[in-house]
């Protein structure tokens, strides 16, 4: 997604600077993906169709939008709330993973779920005292048949996955609970 503000804006003031990357991004997906066995215009109708509902640059609103519509594809519909919406609540002013227990408290969280390179950005020194737990992901690799590959070709994203197993195949991967393990 192009954006018009500096590498280091905060997220939530990060705009679009391009309103026809969604045609083009639409179209690299159909080149890459038409002839596979589920290909579906349907699929990306559901993701991309209104994406930026006519105008807004707002990255933030324009993503929280594809995660949602992502979700319900998999049957499943979180609740994102942007920590800018809870600025009030939060006093540290500091590091990226000082903020974190501070969100995590916010929403009332107990635990913290992190992936396992969360060790190396601190997380576990900052969330110490926080009587928050801390436990980590790591999603595991789900070899799957690809057009064309003669060997697996991991982390793809998940259009990859649909349109050469198909949706439900996916749906199943998806709704797996998570392995979580303590530090």
């Amino acid at each position: 997604i192009p954006i018009a503000s500096s590498s280091r804006e905060i997220i939530y003031n990060t705009k679009i600077s391009d309103q026809n990357w969604i045609d083009d991004h639409v179209n690299r997906i159909r080149q890459s993906y038409q002839g596979h066995p589920h290909f579906s215009e349907q699929i990306l109708d559901h993701l991309f169709t209104n994406l930026t509902n006519g105008s807004s640059q707002d990255f933030t609103i324009v993503i929280t939008r594809f995660l949602n519509r992502t979700c319900d594809l998999f049957g499943f519909s979180p609740n994102f709330v942007p920590a800018k919406d809870l600025e009030n609540k939060l006093t540290v002013q500091s590091n990226a993973a000082s903020k974190l227990v501070e969100i995590s408290k916010a929403v009332d969280a107990d635990v913290y779920v992190s992936g396992a390179n969360g060790k190396s950005y601190g997380v576990e020194e900052v969330f110490r005292d926080s009587g928050i737990r801390i436990m980590y992901h790591t999603p595991p690799t789900v070899a799957y048949p690809q057009k064309g590959q003669l060997s697996f070709v991991p982390n793809m994203g998940f259009l990859d996955a649909v349109f050469c197993i198909g949706l439900e195949p996916v749906k199943k991967i998806v709704n797996c609970p998570p392995s979580l393990k303590k530090s």
